[in-house]
């Protein structure tokens, strides 16, 4: 059934060259648009059609004297992805061509779709609730396996259902509490404070791996940014070449040469970490240099974890030192490069420095602890960017929020039962706990939860 009353269209595979482009039509009129398009091999209408059907037959965008041949598939409400009448032209994979289809439904009457409005509309159609959608969403995005892993997990139910049971074990708990209260003359007025504590700590411990899951999997379709920061000719482009296994930056042994940012990744422990390598950061340069040194420093501010590299076979020096200051509140590694040379670096200067960040000593020419470097890395992204208390703020939707407000809710309510209050704030935080962790299993969400999550899709899902 559609609940919005217009019709949408989009190209639902990448666009670009290649053998099968999708375009998917979705509403009320996808049918009476679809056949103003396609004629079929056998003159059938598509409107005339049961759902789950294919046809073989001509695309035509009329004024423009080209036609595609191709497939039509149609889907009829309520058996359809999105719950309404769906049409999906298989047609080639050229970019005019399927940029003139798109531009002909449209012209029929149909609107472009927004990013993630196929999905949205099977949401308001109930059929698909907010943790599946997110689950498509990280399968789409995923960079590595424990990333596609994760995404299945969601669309599996698994977080639903972690959310309904303890939705259902706080609700027998509020019952017994309310119970307490209102009928103290029936015997039930002896209070369990340590059986009460006891279901309020395993409830919380079950809310908080949820937490650091969902914050994972953000990590895992998001990624992690890594810059790679250090004066110049300490070897930050080695670094790149040896971590990624591949000659992706120049290499050369004079000083300045990479000028602009260079971005790849790599899979640290199922996460995706998108690497910088950063022109050398240094109070001596040229006019050029300085836009690059710039860049670097905005790369720096805008990273989650920092790499700071060092030349091992000089000692430090004020550039260094002022790497160490632009870096202040970030978390990273402190990577002495050049192992292979003779070590003239002052260890105790570096100590006072490092902000007790790991040191790790590499040979980026020669591959040596490149392993041992990414082990750390793995630390580090795990301390600042999964352990940390505050999911990340441009990883985060509105079921996060709500998560962490039911979680500090019950904190504080662990800590009420300890200090003997009365039952009635015991029951309004069971109240207010439930209340929020109904939020994410809402039949029915708020439009900031919808933004948040469907924002995140590409156009054509």
């Amino acid at each position: 059934m559609s609940l919005t009353g217009d019709t949408i269209v989009a190209i639902s595979t990448p666009i670009g060259r290649g053998a099968i482009c999708i375009i998917r039509l979705s509403g009320p009129d996808s049918l009476k648009i679809a056949d103003k398009i396609f004629t079929s091999s056998k003159g059938n209408k598509l409107s005339n059609q049961k759902g789950n059907t294919v046809l073989h037959g001509k695309i035509s965008v009329n004024g423009a004297g080209i036609q595609d041949e191709g497939l039509a598939v149609i889907f009829k409400e309520p058996r359809s992805f999105t719950g309404e009448d769906m049409i999906e032209f298989n047609c080639h994979s050229n970019v005019i061509l399927m940029n003139l289809i798109l531009d002909a439904a449209i012209a029929k009457g149909a609107r472009l779709a927004e990013p993630g409005e196929f999905s949205k509309r099977a949401y308001l159609n109930k059929k698909m609730d907010l943790f599946k959608a997110e689950g498509i969403v990280n399968l789409v995005n995923a960079k590595t396996r424990d990333g596609l892993r994760a995404a299945s997990g969601m669309l599996s139910g698994e977080d639903k259902n972690l959310i309904s049971e303890i939705v259902n074990n706080l609700q027998s708990i509020l019952i017994n509490v309310e119970a307490m209260i209102e009928f103290p003359e029936d015997g039930i007025s002896e209070f369990d404070n340590k059986g009460l504590l006891g279901e309020f700590r395993q409830i919380l411990n079950r809310l908080n791996r949820q937490v650091s899951k969902r914050s994972r999997s953000f990590l895992y379709s998001d990624g992690v940014r890594c810059c790679i920061a250090g004066k110049p000719n300490v070897g930050k482009s080695t670094l790149l070449n040896s971590l990624l296994n591949d000659e992706r930056a120049i290499v050369s042994k004079y000083p300045g040469t990479t000028r602009d940012l260079i971005k790849e990744y790599i899979d640290i422990e199922g996460i995706p970490v998108y690497l910088t390598d950063t022109a050398g950061i240094s109070d001596k340069h040229g006019e050029i240099e300085a836009i690059g040194i710039d860049k670097s420093i905005k790369a720096v501010k805008s990273s989650e974890v920092i790499i700071i590299l060092l030349d091992g076979s000089i000692d430090l020096t004020n550039d260094d030192e002022n790497i160490f200051e632009i870096t202040d509140g970030k978390d990273g590694l402190v990577v002495i490069n050049k192992s292979d040379l003779p070590d003239v670096l002052t260890l105790s200067r570096l100590k006072s420095l490092s902000k007790g960040w790991k040191i790790v000593r590499i040979s980026a020419k020669y591959g040596d602890n490149i392993d041992k470097l990414k082990g750390e890395l793995g630390k580090v992204i795990s301390r600042s960017c999964i352990e940390d208390s505050e999911i990340r703020s441009y990883g985060s939707t509105a079921l996060d929020i709500y998560l962490k407000k039911a979680v500090s809710v019950l904190e504080a309510s662990i800590e009420r039962v300890k200090a003997n209050y009365s039952l009635e704030f015991i029951s309004e935080d069971v109240k207010t706990v439930l209340n929020e962790l109904g939020n994410l299993t809402a039949s029915m969400a708020s439009d900031d939860i919808l933004n948040g999550i469907f924002s995140r899709f590409c156009i054509g899902k």
